[in-house]
């Protein structure tokens, strides 16, 4: 079922011909798992009782260690954010949720989902399971599966930014576009502090080849991180404006010397020279 209808925006969609850099959504899809998955305000328990068109290559397997979710590459926002639907829900299936959270952080996705599982069968009405799993999802590139449980979780509790942002990223990486920017404006109307919901608006106006927006979204975005730079520098390209795309690709490479994305950038670079990344 879907959550969020198709929404008519001003403005002619355009054919991504240039720069084939692969998907967008892969660019932060990892981020957003990082960030939402330890999420502390998923599982406190002291107070709960890349489009298909370009972008850089995203093959590498994500690795939560190597994630952005620390201090150095942008955190979520207070951990100690609760939901009213938090306060009902019994400790063992909050338990059982933080040991899906430990096993999702160690990418150990069968044993993150089971626990999941246990903990909806103790709780059928505990939405942050559901967001979890959501996320459980993304990471198996099952998209679709991901779309229900995100817009089940909202299901439960639509005041819960986060489950947006899932379901956002989750139409993101379908390419549903307008579904992912409705469901990223509804995150931000709930938290507009929710920087994973600006990075999901931008990359949905970057699908709808609303380039100009797209960057004015990204430019909203105070956290300073590889991925911003990533997706910043596809846009500026799109735009034309090679030399600051150039220079925030510089900046990711030297953020993220060791990401695997680096060597197509750098492929891109040495193909075009108009562009003179790492020079």
């Amino acid at each position: 079922m879907r959550v969020c209808r198709s929404i008519s925006r001003i403005g002619d969609h355009f054919h991504l011909t240039s720069y084939n850099l692969n998907k967008l959504h892969q660019l932060s899809r990892v981020l957003i798992l990082a960030v939402l998955a330890v999420c502390p305000a998923l599982f406190s328990l002291p107070l709960i009782g890349q489009t298909s068109t370009d972008a850089v290559y995203a093959a590498s397997s994500w690795k939560p260690r190597d994630s952005s979710a620390d201090e150095s590459r942008g955190q979520i926002p207070s951990p100690y954010v609760v939901s009213v639907s938090h306060l009902r829900v019994p400790a063992k299936a909050l338990s059982h949720l933080e040991a899906a959270q430990k096993s999702f952080a160690k990418m150990q996705l069968v044993q993150a989902t089971m626990e999941i599982n246990r903990a909806i069968e103790i709780f059928p009405g505990f939405a942050q399971a559901f967001r979890m799993k959501a996320l459980v999802s993304l990471a198996e590139k099952d998209f679709t599966e991901s779309v229900e449980s995100a817009a089940h979780a909202i299901r439960l509790d639509g005041a819960d930014a986060y489950s947006w942002v899932a379901l956002a990223t989750a139409y993101n990486s379908l390419n549903e576009w307008p579904e992912a920017e409705a469901a990223a404006s509804q995150a931000l109307t709930i938290d507009p502090s929710t920087w994973q919901g600006r990075l999901e608006l931008a990359k949905s106006f970057y699908g709808q080849g609303e380039y100009t927006l797209a960057l004015n979204t990204m430019d909203q975005i105070t956290r300073d991180f590889p991925d911003v730079h990533l997706i910043r520098a596809n846009v500026l390209v799109r735009l034309g404006r090679i030399a600051e795309a150039t220079e925030q690709f510089s900046f990711f490479l030297r953020q993220a010397p060791n990401d695997a994305r680096c060597f197509r950038i750098r492929q891109i670079g040495a193909s075009d020279s108009t562009i003179s990344i790492g020079k």
